[in-house]
């Protein structure tokens, strides 16, 4: 007997593997093709690896393509490898078993353009279309392919004179007799929801992976690991603030490669979040959402952001903190925290014995002279904790919730506007970034002359602003961004009256523009 070769991607399926063992074939006659920056099977290597097979004294017999790898959410390029399978005879396989739920929508089903040129198909159902686990299909085009290699003809249960058509009768066909009718899982479903409602959840679940992977490329902290998803998986990493600044080097690598584990641990400590991560290849570990569930919404994708951020934000060596920003404690009042006690001393200490002795009757810890680059400094902290014992605790967390309320009503009522259009669509802290479009502007074109006469209306509405004395909001570009408003909010005293008086001034000063 020839040695059987089959072919499949590198990031396919660890079933692949199996099934060669089960069958007899050996893990070793399995041939992983190379995969380019975006998980899919590079074609090119596939063709070659055929003929070097062939040179080996192989017989290549079988491609298995993956339609949505597990990792990567990548659609292998069906139609080169259809061309493949064609010009050297071979069985086409797609696993689809992931993104097989896309051929339900019309907006997505070009995923798989090919998938009708193979020879068989798995899909799970209970993947992206969320069907009750296990709902597993197999499609093959070959109709009595599945009897041909399994059927006993057991006359006591599949007599061919029966009073119906006896195709029906699978159970002849797999490799075990009896076994559950799982698919009829998902034909109860499909009856319940209609195919409309299936392309609705399909679309539904793709929308909040967008939704996610650009929410994603606009936080500090976050790096995408493929930039475009093309399945409901994105794959990122949180970059802690200790890490953000430092250079991309081996030691970089090891630290970010113990984040995703440790945040992980937290959520599951703290019960909040399910959300998986893993290295592959040369990459360090990183987190891996995967989305299947239709009930979700934008609010959703913004917590999980927000709760990995949070659970990661202490994973730092350092922090530097400003008390006299967004808790508004009297200027300058800035803090510099690390996990490290002796870190400070370490590198600024020069032992002073006139000043620093190390046999003072109270904790010496708390002589800081010592460790800072000046020995005299002011101790600007103690205005922060002045305002402390005066608002207590409870006083700060109302400060700050105010602040964040009247950043989210100002949000809110800008949405509002057609004069006005935000910047980022959910801030997350108190900066709220926006335009103002003046009449003249709101019919035209998105075009370079707009993008120019919007660049500058924030400046002339600001000179008009400092010329009456009415308020002071500030302004900036950002990369390809013309000029926008930045209102910046840390005054609990701020009404929400006090918002719509900002939106209206700012309307009124810029509406003969």
């Amino acid at each position: 007997m020839p040695r059987l070769v089959l072919f499949t991607s590198e990031d396919a399926h660890y079933s692949i593997q199996k099934l060669a063992s089960f069958m007899g074939i050996g893990a070793d006659n399995v041939y992983s093709i190379r995969t380019d920056a975006c998980g899919k099977m590079e074609w090119i290597i596939l063709e070659s690896e055929i003929l070097r097979a062939k040179c080996e004294g192989g017989h290549p017999f079988m491609v298995s393509a993956t339609a949505g790898t597990t990792v990567l959410g990548a659609f292998d390029p069906l139609t080169e490898i259809a061309n493949l399978c064609e010009k050297y005879q071979l069985w086409f396989h797609v696993d689809a078993a992931w993104g097989g739920g896309a051929l339900v929508s019309p907006k997505y089903r070009a995923l798989l353009a090919g998938i009708e040129r193979a020879d068989s198909v798995t899909w799970n159902p209970h993947k992206l279309l969320a069907a009750p686990q296990q709902c597993s299909t197999f499609l093959t085009r070959h109709p009595n392919l599945l009897k041909q290699c399994h059927s006993c003809n057991a006359s006591y249960l599949f007599q061919k004179d029966k009073f119906y058509d006896t195709k029906y009768d699978t159970g002849d066909k797999h490799i075990q007799c009896g076994r559950r009718a799982d698919v009829f899982k998902f034909w109860l479903m499909w009856k319940a929801k209609g195919t409309l409602g299936l392309q609705r959840h399909a679309e539904k679940v793709f929308e909040m992976a967008e939704f996610f992977t650009e929410q994603i490329r606009q936080r500090d902290g976050f790096e995408m690991v493929v930039a475009e998803p093309e399945c409901t998986n994105v794959c990122f990493w949180y970059l802690p603030p200790s890490l953000r600044s430092c250079p991309r080097d081996e030691e970089f690598l090891t630290k970010l490669h113990r984040v995703a584990p440790k945040i992980k641990e937290r959520m599951m400590k703290e019960g909040s979040m399910m959300i998986t991560y893993q290295p592959l290849r040369q990459k360090p570990n990183f987190f891996r959402l995967v989305l299947q569930n239709s009930s979700l919404e934008k609010s959703d994708m913004l917590h999980i952001i927000n709760k990995i951020a949070q659970l990661g934000e202490d994973l730092a060596d350092s922090v530097t903190w400003n008390p006299h920003k967004l808790l508004a404690a009297p200027q300058q009042c800035s803090t510099f925290l690390t996990r490290h006690p002796n870190l400070l001393k370490q590198c600024h200490s020069c032992n002073a014995s006139y000043l620093f002795q190390k046999d003072k009757f109270y904790d010496t810890k708390y002589d800081t002279g010592d460790k800072h680059i000046q020995c005299g400094r002011r101790a600007d902290v103690f205005k922060f904790w002045l305002m402390w014992k005066a608002k207590g605790t409870l006083g700060l967390q109302r400060h700050a919730e105010k602040v964040f309320e009247m950043a989210e009503f100002f949000t809110e009522q800008i949405r509002q506007r057609d004069d006005f259009e935000m910047v980022v669509a959910e801030p997350e802290c108190t900066n709220v970034c926006f335009w103002y479009l003046p009449p003249s502007l709101r019919s035209c074109p998105r075009d370079e002359e707009f993008l120019t006469k919007l660049h500058r209306v924030a400046p002339k509405i600001k000179e008009r602003m400092m010329k009456e004395g009415s308020m002071m909001i500030t302004y900036q570009p950002l990369r390809q961004k013309p000029n926008f408003f930045r209102l910046v909010l840390q005054n609990s005293s701020l009404e929400k009256s006090d918002m719509l008086h900002i939106i209206n001034k700012i309307a009124q000063l810029g509406e003969d523009l």
